[in-house]
């Protein structure tokens, strides 16, 4: 008895190859008994060593088809795009031992990719900037979060962190881009504040000293979200669901539920993190920008 060697793909012959139509093709190929014998020791090994169900000669038989038709796009160059049609009046459906299978195939087949457009494709390259306000601003976060609450009454002032729902939309077109539900947080220093990873630049005064539960506002001065970053001008409304008021702590009380030892060390630690979120931010916005450069050289599918 002569041991099963591995399949040879080298031993499917095929021939007859007709294309009717762009990117459709035909033809009729056949594997050799001892290359069908192969192929089945292998599906039986593979059945024993993932404890499954040996494959029935109809189910063998398609697995063939599709090394086959997999083999002829692998010779031609060409780009699989689905499974190929058997044409049952030519071929046997199932496959039998030590007997030669013949079979002929159609389906679709597609030229590869050219990749030249690529060379027309620029992502802007941005490295992210911590300014010292972004720091300061987040000590004063911190002393807010770690404070000790206190009751609320309007109006809103500085430490106050604000719940609700933020609409953004876009005052070019009225276009909605942004709806979402967070914390608003109003800092104890400067002129910005965040909403999430949003940083609006020079907005506070829209906030300190009103008394209304919705708030709305514009600026051109805004870090961009993936969602924002084709809008020159933005309009903000903010429904206010509750604000929370707290007696900020002082620092050496951050310190120590940080377990640091220095204020530096802090500042180090806070500007590392913020450099770590804009870096993020920055990926996020260029990936979504490579898609959009992408999609343009996308084919048409009508």
């Amino acid at each position: 008895m002569i041991a099963p060697e591995d399949f040879c793909h080298d031993e499917i012959s095929i021939g007859d190859v007709q294309s009717s139509e762009p990117n459709f093709y035909r033809f009729k190929a056949s594997v050799p008994p001892n290359q069908v014998d192969n192929f089945l020791f292998s599906l039986v090994q593979a059945a024993k060593l993932n404890s499954l169900d040996v494959p029935t000669p109809e189910e063998a038989a398609k697995l063939l088809m599709s090394v086959i038709w997999e083999e002829y796009a692998y010779r031609s160059n060409l780009r699989l795009s689905s499974t190929p049609t058997a044409d049952l009046s030519v071929c046997n459906p199932h496959l039998k031992a030590s007997t030669e299978f013949l079979v002929c195939l159609e389906g679709p087949l597609y030229p590869p990719c050219s990749l030249d457009f690529l060379d027309q494709i620029h992502v802007p390259v941005e490295e992210p900037i911590v300014d010292d306000y972004l720091v300061e601003q987040e000590i004063s976060n911190q002393k807010v979060l770690l404070g000790q609450d206190i009751p609320f009454e309007y109006p809103i002032q500085r430490g106050d962190i604000l719940d609700g729902k933020l609409v953004i939309l876009d005052s070019q077109t009225d276009k909605e881009i942004l709806n979402r539900t967070g914390s608003l947080s109003i800092p104890l220093s400067g002129d910005h504040f965040a909403f999430e990873s949003i940083i609006f630049e020079d907005c506070i005064t829209y906030f300190l000293g009103r008394s209304e539960e919705k708030i709305t506002g514009e600026t051109n001065s805004f870090s961009a979200s993936p969602e924002m970053r084709d809008a020159k001008s933005i309009q903000f409304v903010f429904a206010t669901a509750s604000v929370k008021r707290s007696k900020p702590a002082e620092i050496d009380a951050i310190l120590a539920y940080y377990q640091m030892t220095s204020a530096s060390e802090l500042r180090s630690s806070i500007q590392n993190a913020i450099e770590n979120r804009l870096r993020d931010g920055i990926q996020r916005s260029r990936e979504s920008h490579l898609c959009d450069q992408l999609l343009k050289f996308a084919p048409s599918l009508t």
